[in-house]
């Protein structure tokens, strides 16, 4: 089934890359993603990023990728910080309305939800974890990297 609770297939999306791109989940499959909501706007989002930076130089290799889903009202103000702060390696996308009212946090119900949240999926596209960025570490990534 899909849904936005951990041992359901995460629901699939196209969006907006910060880039200029577009990125769609399923095209994703066979790789482990974090996806995390987040905002420019938000001080604990910001404080968890270099731990979702650290994740991905620590296992890229092995087939993470890391989404970040921007909340923000106005898309260069998330582009402005990651810039700033030097994260390049993430997959950055926003689309417009905000933490509310975008296609992706209604999506995945973020509306009433705090942030951050990420959302681990498996190679399949199933999630396998619903929490706090900075609680994933090595016991939640490692098994899901095993081919």
């Amino acid at each position: 089934p899909v849904g936005v609770a951990s041992g359901m297939t995460a629901p699939d999306f196209t969006a907006h890359t910060t880039d200029g791109g577009e990125v769609t989940l399923s095209d994703l499959r066979g790789t482990v993603v974090v996806m995390d909501f987040w905002g420019a706007w938000c001080t604990p989002c910001k404080r968890s990023l270099p731990h979702l930076d650290n994740l991905l130089e620590a296992y890229g290799d092995d087939g993470l990728a890391v989404i970040l889903v921007s909340t923000d009202e106005i898309e260069q103000e998330s582009v402005d910080f990651l810039a700033s702060e030097g994260f390049q390696e993430f997959i950055s996308v926003w689309e417009p309305g905000g933490k509310r009212n975008s296609p992706i946090t209604i999506l995945y119900e973020m509306d009433d939800q705090p942030i951050p949240r990420s959302f681990v999926l498996d190679r399949r596209g199933v999630i396998r974890y619903v929490g706090h960025p900075t609680d994933l570490g090595a016991t939640e990534i490692e098994p899901l990297l095993q081919p």
